[in-house]
């Protein structure tokens, strides 16, 4: 789990660890918006200090 955030209920953990165990695919990635890439970029500048 990210840091300092609260664990899965234990019901979606062991949804999602039987769902790895099985092999499942991810589902293809949805390519960010221009709006969003922009949005990455200020996020990154800002946390970096830049």
């Amino acid at each position: 789990m990210p840091y300092a955030l609260p664990n899965l209920p234990d019901h979606e953990y062991q949804q999602l660890t039987q769902w790895l165990a099985k092999g499942e695919k991810m589902p293809t990635a949805i390519a960010p918006t221009k709006t969003e890439l922009v949005m990455v970029e200020q996020c990154e500048v800002f946390l970096k200090g830049d």
